[in-house]
C-alpha cells in the first residue's frame, strides 16, 4: 500500500494529489448537456438526439466526483461518511421538493390508477431505484413514457447507484494496493462491452442497467486519474480537441435519433465529446471563450434542479392535452418556467442546505425528509391512488373508469396452463376434445376470458391453445424491432403446437390496421398471409380469420375524462357512443381485403362487431350500468368478454 504513495510512482500507478479545482467551463459543458435534454424533451422535432446530453452528464460527474475521491484518498483524508453526507446535501434538497410537488399535483389531475403509479415512481425516486422500476415496467403495455412525470429520474438512479459502490471499491482497491490505472481501464472496457452486447438483444436492459452505464461514469474517472497531463497549457492541440468535443456533442444532438439502439456503440460519440472538452483544459479556445462565459456557467450551476423540474412539467402538459405533442410556444414557456424554478430551487433551497454550518444536522434532516417523501409515495401506491378522494362525476362513475384502467392487458385466466416457447406465450385451457389453436397478437389473447367462462360453465368441448405475443402478427415476413424480436419465432411455435397437439381448428387474428397499414391488396404481406392460411387448409385444418375489431380513442377509458389545470371532468362526447357506420367505414379497407383473401383460400371469416356494439346505430363505450368495455383504445376487458362475446361459441361448444 505504501508503494502507492511514493514519489517515484507514475501517473498510471497512483491516483493524483489534491482536488480538481473549480472550472467554469465544466459548468458551461453542463449547460450544453441540460439544454440538449430539455429541448429534446420539449421539442423533439428540433433536437432529435438531445437525449445524449445525459451521457455528457455522466462523464462530467465521473470526472469531478472521482477526482475528488482520488485526491482525498491520496492525501489520506477520505471518509465514506463525509462523502455520502456531501452527496445527500447536494442531491436531496431539490429532489425532495420536486417529488412532493409532482405527487401533490398528481392528486389534482390524475385518475386513481394513474396516481397509484405515480406514487410508486415517487417511492422509487426517493430510493434511487427509478431505473429498475422503469426497466421492470418496460414493455408493450407499459404506460407511455410521456405520461410518466418522473421518468427522467432513471438517470439519477444510475448515477447514485454508481456512487453507492464506487467510493468503497476505490478505497478498498487502494488499501489492498490494487488501485491501478489499468484496473480502471479494464472495468470501463468490460462495462462498454456489456453495453454493446446488450444493445443487440436486450436494449431495455442496456438502457437502464447501471452496469451497462458504468463505463460512461468511469470514463470520466479515467480522465480524472490522468488529469495532470491535460490542459495545463493552452495550445493549438488543446484548441482543436475542444472544437472536436463540441462538434461531437452538437453533432449527436442533430444526428442521433430515438430509433437508434442506444446506448451501445452510439454512446461513444457524446462520451468522446465530453472527454475531449474536459481533457482540453480550461484554457482551450472553446472552453475559455464559450463555455466559461457567465450565462452558460450559470445554467450549468443550476442544471440539476433545472433538469429535475423540466420533465414533470412537460409530462403533465402531455397528460392535460391528451398526449398531443407540445407546440413551440407552450414548449418554450415550459422551458422558461423550468429554468426559473431551477434557479429558485438552487438559490433558496439547495444552497442554504448544501453549504454553511450544521452539516450533520442538515444531513440527518434531509434523510428524514426523504424517508417521509418516499413513504408518501408508498402510501399513495398501496391505497391504489385513493379512489374515493374525488366526488362522483355526473352521468359516469369515475370509479368504474378507474377500474377499467386497472384491468391490464395480456393477462392469463385463472385456469390457464401457461408456458413460454422461444419468447412466445402458449396458454392452454380445457382437457378434453379436439384441439383448437388461437394465434396472433394481444388482441387474440383477450378472447381467453370467454373460453374460461365456457370452461367454468361446463360447455367447453375442446382443448384450446393460445399461441400469442404482444405485437406478434400472424403474418410471415414481418421485420421486428429488437424489443419484439421474439415475434419472429411465432411461426415456428405455431408449427410445433400444431404438430404436437393434433390441432384441428386454427383461429387467426390481430390488430390488422397496424399490421397492414395502407398497403394495397397486392402487397407481399397479404400474399404471405394468404399462403399461410392456404397451407393450413390444405393440411386439413379448419381455419378461421377474425375481422378487424372496432377501435379508437372514444373507447379508451383514459380519454373518457377531460383534464384541465385545475382538475378532471367527464368528456360528454363519450356518453353518446360512436356511430356503427363510422366504425365500419374505418375498418373497411382491411375488412374487405381480408374477406377476399379468406374466400380465395378456403377460410371462414368471423366478425365480432355485433357482439361488441350490439345491433343499434351506435356503439357505446359502456356496458352494464356504466362499465367501460375496453381497457384502452383496442383491447377488450375480460369482464366484458366473458359474458358478452359469443361469436366464437359455435366453434368452442360443439
Amino acid at each position: 500500500m505504501n508503494s502507492l504513495a511514493t514519489s517515484t510512482a507514475t501517473a498510471s500507478e497512483a491516483p493524483p494529489h489534491g482536488f480538481i479545482p473549480y472550472r467554469a467551463d465544466l459548468d458551461g459543458l453542463r449547460a450544453i448537456a441540460v439544454l440538449s435534454v430539455v429541448i429534446y424533451h420539449a421539442m423533439p422535432y428540433v433536437l432529435h438526439g438531445g437525449f445524449a446530453g445525459v451521457d455528457v452528464f455522466f462523464v462530467i460527474s465521473g470526472y469531478l466526483i472521482t477526482g475528488q475521491i482520488f485526491g482525498e484518498i491520496r492525501d489520506r483524508r477520505f471518509n465514506l461518511a463525509a462523502f455520502y453526507g456531501r452527496r445527500i446535501r447536494r442531491i436531496f434538497p431539490a429532489l425532495i421538493i420536486v417529488l412532493l410537488a409532482t405527487l401533490a399535483y398528481g392528486f389534482v389531475i390524475l385518475l386513481p390508477t394513474e396516481l397509484a403509479g405515480l406514487g410508486a415512481d415517487v417511492a422509487g425516486g426517493a430510493g434511487f431505484i427509478s431505473n429498475f422500476l422503469l426497466w421492470n415496467e418496460a414493455g408493450y403495455f407499459d404506460r407511455a413514457a410521456m405520461l410518466k412525470p418522473l421518468l427522467h429520474l432513471w438517470s439519477l438512479g444510475v448515477e447514485e447507484q454508481f456512487y453507492i459502490f464506487w467510493p468503497g471499491i476505490i478505497w478498498a482497491a487502494y488499501r489492498l494496493a490494487l488501485l491501478r490505472f489499468r484496473m480502471l481501464v479494464f472495468l470501463t472496457a468490460a462495462s462498454l462491452l456489456a453495453s454493446v452486447l446488450f444493445a443487440v438483444n436486450h436494449p431495455t436492459a442496456d438502457f437502464y442497467d447501471p452496469l451497462t452505464r458504468f463505463w460512461e461514469l468511469s470514463a470520466g474517472a479515467l480522465l480524472a486519474w490522468r488529469r495532470p497531463h491535460y490542459g495545463e497549457q493552452a495550445g493549438r492541440g488543446a484548441d482543436m480537441l475542444s472544437f472536436l468535443g463540441l462538434a461531437l456533442i452538437l453533432g449527436c444532438g442533430v444526428g442521433l435519433n430515438p430509433h437508434l439502439v442506444f446506448p451501445g456503440w452510439w454512446a461513444l460519440l457524446p462520451v468522446a465529446g465530453a472527454i475531449s472538452i474536459i481533457g482540453a483544459g480550461p484554457h482551450a479556445w472553446v472552453n475559455r471563450h464559450l463555455l466559461s462565459r457567465r450565462l452558460p456557467a450559470f445554467i450549468g450551476v443550476i442544471s440539476y434542479p433545472f433538469y429535475l423540474w423540466h420533465w414533470p412539467m412537460i409530462s403533465y402538459a402531455y397528460i392535460i392535452d391528451d398526449a398531443r405533442q407540445l407546440k413551440t410556444v407552450p414548449a418554450l414557456g415550459i422551458i422558461a418556467a423550468s429554468f426559473a424554478l431551477g434557479a429558485a430551487t438552487y438559490n433558496w433551497i439547495e444552497r442554504p442546505l448544501r453549504f454553511g454550518r450544521s452539516k450533520r444536522t442538515k444531513t440527518l434532516c434531509l434523510l428524514a425528509a426523504m424517508l417521509v417523501t418516499g413513504g408518501a409515495g408508498l402510501l399513495t401506491w398501496s391505497e391504489n391512488g385513493f379512489p374515493g378522494r374525488d366526488p362522483p362525476l355526473p352521468n359516469v362513475d369515475a370509479s368504474k373508469i378507474n377500474r377499467a384502467l386497472r384491468d391490464g392487458m395480456f393477462n392469463p385466466t385463472q385456469h390457464m396452463r401457461l408456458s413460454k416457447i422461444d419468447g412466445i406465450t402458449v396458454g392452454e385451457l380445457g382437457d378434453t376434445g379436439s384441439a383448437i389453436m388461437f394465434t396472433g397478437d394481444s388482441l387474440m389473447f383477450h378472447w381467453d376470458a370467454r373460453v374460461e367462462a365456457l370452461l367454468i360453465e361446463g360447455r367447453l368441448r375442446h382443448r384450446v391453445y393460445f399461441v400469442v405475443g404482444p405485437s406478434c402478427r400472424p403474418v410471415p415476413g414481418i421485420t421486428y424491432t429488437p424489443a419484439f424480436a421474439d415475434c419472429s419465432n411465432l411461426a415456428a411455435v405455431e408449427a410445433e403446437v400444431i404438430r404436437e397437439d393434433a390441432i384441428t381448428g386454427i383461429v387467426v387474428g390481430a390488430f390488422w390496421q397496424g399490421t397492414f397499414g395502407v398497403l394495397p391488396a397486392s402487397a407481399p404481406l397479404y400474399t404471405n398471409l394468404n399462403n399461410e392460411l392456404s397451407g393450413w387448409t390444405r393440411q386439413g385444418h379448419n381455419v378461421y380469420l377474425i375481422l378487424p375489431l372496432p377501435s379508437g380513442p372514444s373507447f379508451d377509458p383514459a380519454r373518457m375524462v377531460v383534464r384541465h389545470f385545475t382538475g378532471i371532468v367527464v368528456d360528454p362526447a363519450v356518453l353518446g357512443g360512436v356511430p356503427v357506420s363510422r366504425l365500419k367505414a374505418d375498418r373497411e379497407p382491411w375488412a374487405s381485403q381480408l374477406t377476399a383473401l379468406a374466400q380465395g383460400s378456403g377460410v371462414r371469416t368471423l366478425d365480432p362487431l355485433s357482439d361488441i356494439c350490439g345491433t343499434g346505430p351506435t356503439c357505446s363505450a359502456f356496458f352494464a350500468d356504466g362499465e367501460p368495455k375496453f381497457v384502452d383504445d383496442k383491447h377488450l376487458r375480460p369482464i366484458f368478454v366473458k359474458d358478452h362475446i359469443a361469436f366464437l361459441d359455435f366453434l368452442l361448444t360443439r
